[in-house]
């Protein structure tokens, strides 16, 4: 210990400045290094010293899965590497991470060297998502589904965009009506019939759909996928309230990262577990 030493004068000079403990040509370079308070730590500083680091220690984030797959190709050990995947279903999220120096079989190793990659949700899937089962006015409907027009598809005889806008819109013009009645249809739409508030007179039927598809990718730089969604409405004494709900949005998701880890598994032919690679 450095206290046993008894030169004075090599304790003054410790307590100005840095002094190499170790001798010279040792494999480590073990310095004293004075805290301002009369006091010292003892470090290591045999990496710092090195021409370059004797292995890597570097934790990284990637948030593009081309990127991801191109750093862990570029470091990847394949005895030793894993990829491993953190799937939260309930928050709709995902993380996939690489251990470069995982343990081995029989070989125990630093694992400090590590990429993670959090795929970012696209603006669509975060758009429809939040809406999803809350309740809009007509207004505030037709606004929606004008500002995303875009997202919405005919598929096995759905609505397309426009019958879904030209609906919206329709009931926002007709500001001063209450539904009589409606009726279900073959097709699973409904008939409703529109009577004026003031009058009671008929004014009108008009269809009101029951389903329609989105056709929008989960993850940026993914393919789209098909989401069904139940149209609802309710009348009451302020007019129409219009709301949609997505019909098992967790099975797209599980799609989504299913494509990905096979992208993954086979770009970079590591092992793959699911799960966390560190204690939290």
């Amino acid at each position: 210990m450095l206290e046993d030493i008894a030169d004075k004068e090599f304790l003054e000079i410790l307590g100005k400045t840095p002094v190499m403990l170790s001798q010279e040509g040792a494999p480590h370079r073990i310095f004293a290094i004075p805290d301002g308070e009369g006091g010292f730590e003892i470090q290591d500083m045999s990496r710092n010293m090195l021409a370059e680091p004797d292995r890597k220690k570097t934790v990284v984030n990637l948030t593009d899965v081309n990127s991801f797959i191109s750093y862990v190709n570029r470091h990847k050990r394949p005895s030793l590497s894993t990829v491993w995947v953190g799937f939260d279903i309930t928050r709709y999220d995902v993380t996939f991470h690489c251990v470069f120096d995982d343990d081995g079989a029989d070989s125990p190793q630093w694992r400090d060297h590590v990429a993670h990659f959090n795929p970012l949700k696209t603006p669509e899937f975060n758009t429809w998502m939040k809406r999803s089962d809350v309740r809009m006015s007509q207004k505030d409907f037709a606004v929606f589904l004008e500002n995303n027009i875009t997202d919405i598809v005919s598929k096995d005889g759905s609505p397309s965009a426009a019958e879904i806008l030209n609906m919206a819109l329709h009931f926002e013009s007709k500001k001063t009506f209450r539904i009589k009645s409606d009726a279900r249809l073959e097709d699973g739409s409904y008939e409703i019939t529109m009577m004026n508030k003031e009058s009671e007179d008929i004014i009108g039927k008009m269809q009101v759909f029951s389903r329609f598809y989105i056709g929008i990718p989960v993850f940026f730089n993914g393919q789209a996928y098909y989401i069904e969604a139940r149209l609802r409405y309710r009348a009451d004494s302020d007019g129409v309230a219009f709301w949609y709900e997505l019909i098992r949005p967790e099975k797209v998701l599980d799609d989504a990262v299913s494509e990905l880890i096979v992208k993954i598994r086979e770009a970079c032919g590591l092992p793959v577990f699911f799960g966390e690679p560190f204690s939290k």
